[in-house]
Parts: structure tokens; C-alpha cells; sequence
């Protein structure tokens, strides 16, 4: 039978306890992993959640190019994020833009 010394006493345990808790560490530590596991959210549920917002721009000139290329490399999408653009007159923006 192994001693085991707690303090100034020493305190015999049988090789099954040491063996029965090693098991019951091994099923808590098991339990603790699938509860972590079932209840972090999935790594695709930012890209079910994407918000529309609308880009009001004069055209598809040079000047707004960073905006398309945006969407193409998946910028807008990685901020949870589903560009609209919209070309309309550039006076005609701003009082679009206020208006919902």
C-alpha cells in the first residue's frame, strides 16, 4: 500500500482510491471540454449576422476605387459588414444619406 505524507502524519491509501480519483479527474476534465465546446458560439456565426449599410458615391471613378476593393478582398465582411453602393449625383447624397 503507498504512504502518502500529509504534514507530520503519514496516511496509507490503497493503489484503487489513487486510481478511482485519476478517473474521476480524467471525466471532469472530459465534462469541462465538451461543455466549452458546445457552448462557444460556432466561428461562421459573425458571417449570418452581416449589416446592411449603403454607400452613396458620385460614380465608379478612380477616386472610390478603395471602397470596391474593399469588398473584393473581404474587408467589409470580416467587420460584419455588407456594403450597398449606390451612384447617384453628389448633390443628391447628402440629403439621401439623412433620410431613412
Amino acid at each position: 500500500m503507498p504512504l502518502l505524507r500529509k504534514g507530520c502524519t503519514t496516511i496509507a491509501v490503497s493503489p484503487r482510491i489513487i486510481q478511482t480519483s485519476i478517473v474521476a479527474m480524467m471525466c471532469r476534465l472530459m465534462l469541462i471540454a465538451l461543455a466549452v465546446a458546445l457552448l462557444s458560439p460556432p466561428a461562421n456565426a459573425a458571417q449570418a449576422t452581416l449589416e446592411t449599410i449603403r454607400i452613396g458615391i458620385p460614380g465608379k471613378l478612380m477616386d472610390f476605387a478603395p471602397f470596391f476593393v474593399g469588398t473584393k478582398t473581404g474587408i467589409y465582411r470580416s467587420e460584419g459588414l455588407e456594403p450597398q453602393f449606390i451612384v447617384m449625383r453628389s448633390g443628391i447624397i447628402i440629403s439621401g444619406s439623412a433620410r431613412r
